[in-house]
């Protein structure tokens, strides 16, 4: 299975990236950065994203630097 990527995952689930802050507590800006610049939460932070998204830890591509 191929990973995913958060940001589509996030998208997909129509989820701004506010949205997504607001209800981890992870602020707009690490969360941005994990999306583009390819930085790598911490195992808590990964885990409080994927089950507000509803994906595995597991299947989540962390690090890739994303060009728009």
């Amino acid at each position: 299975m191929e990973k995913l990527n958060i940001r589509e995952v996030r998208l997909s689930k129509n989820l701004s990236l506010r949205a997504l802050a607001n209800l981890t507590r992870i602020s707009y800006a690490t969360i941005s950065a994990w999306e583009r610049e390819g930085k790598i939460p911490s195992v808590t932070n990964a885990i409080q994203v994927c089950q507000i998204l509803g994906v595995s830890v597991y299947d989540v591509k962390w690090g890739e630097i994303i060009d728009e």
